[in-house]
């Protein structure tokens, strides 16, 4: 079962809540690292460019999946052999 993780935030000089699963908030923390910021910084950065209609928590999510996407293309990340879509089971039995 996966558990969300409920986080107060501050944005600005707001102070809100997002809820993520743990990988999401590890993901976001390693995004940070990587690029020597803090999180507070980064999330002030989603804000000012999100899209007006999308609520922060989602448009995190989105720019996270992104981000990481582009560092896996930028890695070299190629298609897998066909294996019956193995990569698909594991990484499924990792976040259940």
């Amino acid at each position: 079962m996966i558990k969300l993780k409920n986080k107060v935030i501050s944005i600005y000089n707001r102070k809100t809540s997002m809820r993520l699963a743990d990988e999401e908030w590890m993901a976001l923390d390693a995004i940070c690292k990587r690029e020597h910021i803090k999180r507070k910084q980064l999330l002030e950065m989603i804000e000012d460019n999100k899209d007006k209609d999308c609520g922060l928590t989602c448009f995190v999510r989105l720019f996270t999946i992104t981000y990481m996407h582009k560092l896996a293309a930028m890695a070299g990340f190629q298609q897998a052999p066909y294996s019956e879509h193995e990569d698909i089971y594991q990484t499924l039995k990792m976040i259940s």
